[in-house]
């Protein structure tokens, strides 16, 4: 299922009287807070992202709620709520992060390739073996 089919199902019947009525929160930004340059949900230490990525998976609020088990689902479907609303702003925040990401990940590479020389040999290895 698609980020789409997601965004389709959240307003699909069984889910549109929580989702008009989390739109219709004029303190819907409290479901969403920024520490230091991250997004959190319900001041958490649950990541904005690792919502987001999982409906954008295709996961249910619920779903997305037993994954996060601190959160109420009332927070999760608050976050969501957030992501429709600030799509551009938290699409150019994720992008940021996976910028961020790959740029220490190279860094890393460079800076202990003898230890990535050894963990790709001992890949090998087991694959021979």
């Amino acid at each position: 299922m698609s980020g789409n089919d997601a965004i389709r199902d959240l307003r699909s019947v069984k889910h549109l009287g929580k989702f008009n009525q989390l739109r219709e929160n004029e303190n819907m930004r409290d479901y969403v807070s920024k520490i230091e340059d991250v997004y959190c949900v319900a001041n958490s230490r649950v990541s904005l992202d690792s919502i987001v990525y999982e409906f954008q998976r295709g996961a249910s609020p619920e779903s997305i709620q037993r994954s996060f088990s601190t959160l109420t689902l009332e927070e999760v479907y608050g976050a969501i709520a957030f992501y429709l609303a600030n799509q551009k702003e938290v699409h150019d925040y994720l992008k940021k992060g996976e910028s961020e990401f790959e740029s220490l990940q190279n860094q890393s590479r460079v800076e202990h390739r003898v230890w990535y020389e050894q963990l790709q040999k001992a890949r090998e290895e087991t694959l021979i073996s």
